[in-house]
Protein backbone atom coordinates (compact mmCIF):
# COMPACT_ATOMS: atom_id res chain seq x y z
CA UNK A 1 0.00 0.00 0.00
CA UNK A 2 1.68 3.16 -0.71
CA UNK A 3 0.40 6.85 -0.93
CA UNK A 4 1.60 7.29 -4.53
CA UNK A 5 -0.26 6.95 -7.38
CA UNK A 6 1.93 7.03 -10.11
CA UNK A 7 2.34 4.55 -12.51
CA UNK A 8 6.12 4.51 -11.67
CA UNK A 9 5.60 3.43 -8.08
CA UNK A 10 3.37 0.62 -9.11
CA UNK A 11 5.99 -0.51 -11.91
CA UNK A 12 9.09 -0.51 -9.31
CA UNK A 13 6.26 -2.21 -6.63
CA UNK A 14 5.40 -4.80 -9.33
CA UNK A 15 9.08 -5.38 -10.68
CA UNK A 16 10.20 -5.92 -7.21
CA UNK A 17 7.64 -8.67 -6.89
CA UNK A 18 4.85 -7.69 -5.29
CA UNK A 19 1.54 -9.19 -6.48
CA UNK A 20 -0.38 -6.35 -5.80
CA UNK A 21 -0.78 -2.35 -5.19
CA UNK A 22 -3.41 -0.87 -3.58
CA UNK A 23 -3.33 2.91 -2.75
CA UNK A 24 -3.77 4.37 0.65
CA UNK A 25 -7.10 6.41 -1.09
CA UNK A 26 -9.23 3.10 -1.70
CA UNK A 27 -12.04 2.68 -0.23
CA UNK A 28 -12.85 -0.33 2.50
CA UNK A 29 -15.13 -2.22 -0.18
CA UNK A 30 -11.99 -1.90 -2.97
CA UNK A 31 -9.54 -2.79 0.10
CA UNK A 32 -11.18 -6.01 1.21
CA UNK A 33 -11.99 -6.95 -2.58
CA UNK A 34 -8.08 -6.88 -3.26
CA UNK A 35 -7.14 -9.08 0.03
CA UNK A 36 -9.30 -11.65 -1.19
CA UNK A 37 -7.72 -12.12 -4.66
CA UNK A 38 -4.45 -11.60 -3.09
CA UNK A 39 -5.38 -14.32 -0.82
CA UNK A 40 -6.64 -16.61 -3.84
CA UNK A 41 -3.45 -16.02 -5.63
CA UNK A 42 -4.12 -13.57 -7.89
CA UNK A 43 -2.52 -10.57 -8.54
CA UNK A 44 -4.17 -6.80 -8.14
CA UNK A 45 -3.96 -3.38 -8.81
CA UNK A 46 -5.87 -0.82 -7.52
CA UNK A 47 -9.02 0.82 -10.28
CA UNK A 48 -7.00 4.47 -9.74
CA UNK A 49 -4.78 3.13 -11.52
CA UNK A 50 -5.96 -0.22 -13.29
CA UNK A 51 -8.16 1.73 -15.40
CA UNK A 52 -5.57 4.38 -16.54
CA UNK A 53 -2.89 1.64 -17.80
CA UNK A 54 -6.00 0.11 -19.52
CA UNK A 55 -6.99 2.92 -21.16
CA UNK A 56 -3.63 3.84 -22.61
CA UNK A 57 -2.67 0.01 -23.56
CA UNK A 58 -6.25 0.35 -25.51
CA UNK A 59 -5.89 3.28 -27.15
CA UNK A 60 -2.08 1.75 -27.87
CA UNK A 61 -3.46 -0.86 -29.66
CA UNK A 62 -6.99 0.55 -31.33
CA UNK A 63 -5.07 3.73 -32.83
CA UNK A 64 -1.87 3.12 -35.01
CA UNK A 65 1.18 5.09 -33.79
CA UNK A 66 1.29 7.09 -36.78
CA UNK A 67 -0.95 10.07 -37.81
CA UNK A 68 -2.20 10.47 -41.08
CA UNK A 69 -4.59 14.26 -41.97
CA UNK A 70 -6.93 14.39 -44.13
CA UNK A 71 -5.35 15.33 -47.33
CA UNK A 72 -3.43 11.83 -47.10
CA UNK A 73 -6.95 10.14 -48.13
CA UNK A 74 -9.07 11.44 -51.23
CA UNK A 75 -11.97 13.29 -51.17
CA UNK A 76 -14.22 9.64 -52.42
CA UNK A 77 -12.23 7.82 -49.26
CA UNK A 78 -13.38 11.26 -46.84
CA UNK A 79 -16.84 10.81 -48.18
CA UNK A 80 -17.09 7.03 -47.43
CA UNK A 81 -15.51 7.38 -44.06
CA UNK A 82 -18.38 10.12 -43.27
CA UNK A 83 -20.99 7.76 -44.66
CA UNK A 84 -19.74 5.00 -42.51
CA UNK A 85 -19.67 7.26 -39.20
CA UNK A 86 -23.75 7.79 -40.37
CA UNK A 87 -24.20 4.31 -40.35
CA UNK A 88 -24.47 3.49 -44.12
CA UNK A 89 -24.28 -0.21 -45.56
CA UNK A 90 -22.03 -0.22 -48.60
CA UNK A 91 -25.20 -0.85 -51.02
CA UNK A 92 -26.74 2.50 -49.46
CA UNK A 93 -23.64 4.50 -49.98
CA UNK A 94 -23.06 3.43 -53.56
CA UNK A 95 -26.75 4.09 -53.92
CA UNK A 96 -25.90 7.72 -52.29
CA UNK A 97 -22.84 8.26 -54.14
CA UNK A 98 -23.51 6.66 -57.62
CA UNK A 99 -21.12 4.27 -57.75
CA UNK A 100 -21.16 0.38 -57.36
CA UNK A 101 -21.21 -1.65 -54.62
CA UNK A 102 -18.00 -3.30 -55.34
CA UNK A 103 -15.97 0.40 -55.98
CA UNK A 104 -17.50 1.32 -52.27
CA UNK A 105 -15.82 -1.62 -50.58
CA UNK A 106 -12.77 -1.24 -52.27
CA UNK A 107 -12.76 2.38 -50.92
CA UNK A 108 -13.09 0.54 -47.75
CA UNK A 109 -10.27 -1.51 -48.15
CA UNK A 110 -8.18 1.16 -49.26
CA UNK A 111 -8.62 2.98 -46.08
CA UNK A 112 -8.65 0.07 -43.66
CA UNK A 113 -5.15 -0.47 -45.29
CA UNK A 114 -3.96 2.63 -45.25
CA UNK A 115 -5.06 3.41 -41.97
CA UNK A 116 -3.42 -0.40 -40.34
CA UNK A 117 -7.26 -0.79 -38.80
CA UNK A 118 -8.46 -4.21 -38.44
CA UNK A 119 -12.66 -3.76 -39.11
CA UNK A 120 -14.66 -0.49 -39.53
CA UNK A 121 -14.89 0.35 -35.60
CA UNK A 122 -11.14 0.87 -35.57
CA UNK A 123 -11.25 2.91 -39.10
CA UNK A 124 -13.63 5.35 -37.01
CA UNK A 125 -12.06 5.40 -33.84
CA UNK A 126 -8.97 5.88 -36.05
CA UNK A 127 -10.62 8.67 -38.25
CA UNK A 128 -12.26 10.50 -35.35
CA UNK A 129 -8.86 10.98 -33.29
CA UNK A 130 -7.11 11.78 -35.92
CA UNK A 131 -9.01 14.90 -36.99
CA UNK A 132 -10.67 13.38 -40.58
CA UNK A 133 -13.83 12.97 -39.52
CA UNK A 134 -16.19 15.31 -36.62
Amino acid sequence: MSMMESDANLYQTIKAGARGFLTKSVDADELFFAISRLMVGERYICSSLAIPIIDHVIEKELVPNFKMRSSDFSSREIEILQLIGQGLTNVEMADKLFISKRTVEGHRQSLIDKTGARNTAVLMRFAYANGIID
